[in-house]
């Protein structure tokens, strides 16, 4: 593997490089349907703080709304603000909501609606209106299936998987938990559960859960090693196809063209797929080979043939950039470079090269 590298067009794979990581990132993002722009003040309720006050102190935003959604809510609602730490260590504040005498209490992070309420955009009670639409959906899907769970290792155990995530980013979060050291990341176990024919919810298993079940972290891994692949199934895509909109699983038979994205067949923590060395060992083989390794987010790589002279600090740069600037906190993998040598049959991280 050559460790200094130039690009037969000049700087024009980077700026490539870097549209896609950007196109990636934004696709890899959930939004919300937005409602139509509204100057309306809120006129059926008198507010506790003035508009100002509200639009400088999310708190006190929270504390509106809660009282707008009470009023709108059939039931008595009850609702706590909560701050909750999120992956690579992000923290985020939400409201818990939950109906008197019901074991339902979603989590609702409300940062956006808080944007769109300071610009004007939606009020109180627009807002307040939507997120009780969207707690009445999330009873309707049957949430209870959380609660419902029989939490027995016998009835758990085929439904154990991986989630690969940033190991230093996440040292609050590991402390409590099980994981695997994976290069300078961590694989983390979670229990997948369906919560209806089109939605699945995730629980992390921590050490409290272990202790519960009497299993041995050895047991974690066996499980989630074989059910990953079962459950979510790695899949690589060709770039070009999918900024097409085409999303057609390459074959090993078909010749290399440009990049690639490795992720699994839902495209949700799709990374993990990284464990499976048998794709990585036949994209090898079909692009003649070693590959470089671009952690675009937790749900998915991009896999680039060293099939011409590139420079590895440029890769990074991209790399840090796009993971900065266009990929939302909670989701970045890594800055890293990656690299697999078929040689060596070995996957590297090159950051000691590329800083």
């Amino acid at each position: 593997m050559q460790k200094s590298m130039k690009i037969a067009h000049g700087d024009g794979i980077f700026a490539l490089l870097n549209h896609v990581l950007t196109v990636r990132a934004v696709n890899a993002q959930t939004f919300t349907e937005q409602l139509p722009t509204s100057n309306l003040r809120e006129r059926n309720r008198r507010l506790k703080h003035s508009e100002q006050e509200i639009k400088e102190n999310f708190s006190y935003f929270l504390e509106e709304l809660s009282e707008s959604m009470k009023e709108q809510y059939s039931g008595k609602l009850e609702t706590k603000e909560v701050t909750v730490l999120k992956n690579n260590s992000v923290t985020m504040c939400g409201l818990v909501m939950k109906e008197e005498g019901s074991s339902v209490a979603p989590t609702f992070y409300l940062a956006r609606e808080f944007e769109e309420y300071k610009d004007g955009r939606r009020t109180i009670k627009e807002l307040a209106a939507g997120i009780v639409q969207s707690f009445k959906e999330e009873k309707q899907n049957r949430y209870e299936m959380f609660e419902e769970l029989d939490f027995q290792w016998d009835s758990m155990k085929d439904f154990i998987t991986y989630r690969l995530i940033n190991r230093e980013k996440n040292e609050g979060l590991l402390q409590d938990a099980p994981y695997e050291e994976f290069l300078d990341l961590a694989l983390i176990y979670q229990y997948t559960v369906k919560l209806s024919e089109e939605r699945q919810g995730t629980v992390q298993i921590l050490n409290e859960h272990m202790e519960k079940l009497q299993i041995s972290q050895e047991a974690l891994k066996d499980a989630a090693m074989e059910n990953t692949k079962r459950i979510h199934p790695p899949a690589i895509y060709a770039m070009e196809g999918l900024l097409l909109g085409i999303k057609e699983p390459w074959l090993e038979k078909e010749e290399i063209h440009g990049m690639y994205v490795l992720t699994n067949t839902s495209g949700i923590y799709g990374a993990a797929s990284l464990i499976y060395k048998e794709r990585l060992r036949e994209f090898a083989r079909a692009s003649g080979g070693g590959f470089y390794i671009l952690p675009s987010s937790i749900h998915e790589v991009i896999f680039l043939p060293d099939q011409a002279e590139v420079c590895l600090r440029q890769l990074a740069a991209a790399v840090k950039e796009i993971n900065a600037t266009k990929v939302e906190a909670t989701e970045v993998l890594s800055d890293q470079v990656y690299y697999f040598e078929p040689e060596t049959d070995s996957l590297k991280r090159l950051g000691a090269l590329s800083e």
